[in-house]
């Protein structure tokens, strides 16, 4: 089941669990735990949003073993219009930009020439 709606829900709600609260309060890492006086400020453990961002929200996915072959599929939300970002991966830099509105989209990759892509881009609602 691909709910990526709801998981964008939770990102950008405004009280916790939320990530969106800690960009907004000036965070540069993530925190030990989903409160605002939290002890400790360098925690991977809730760090899974990053792979959520390169892989849905960006649509990055090894389609095989070692990215020999990528899939780029970026998410379509109607909350976030514009995206761009970099995988390092064992092959190269993949870069992804995506951006959509209601007339158009534009999707920019970038792969190292030791690899293949399939681009699956979103539609436009009519």
């Amino acid at each position: 089941m691909n709910r990526n709606d709801i998981i964008m829900d939770m990102m950008m709600q405004p009280e916790h669990p939320s990530y969106i609260r800690f960009v907004e309060r000036g965070e540069t890492s993530l925190p030990e735990f989903w409160n605002d006086d939290a002890r400790s400020r360098n925690h991977d453990m809730m760090g899974h949003i990053l792979e959520w961002m390169y892989s849905e929200l960006l649509g990055i996915k090894s389609a095989c073993k070692a990215f020999k072959e990528i899939n780029i599929a970026p998410f379509k939300s109607e909350r976030v219009k514009h995206i761009k970002g970099v995988h390092h991966s064992v092959r190269g830099e993949i870069g992804v930009e995506f951006a959509h509105s209601d007339e158009e989209i534009m999707l920019n990759v970038e792969i190292p020439a030791n690899m293949t892509a399939t681009l699956h881009i979103p539609l436009l609602k009519k």
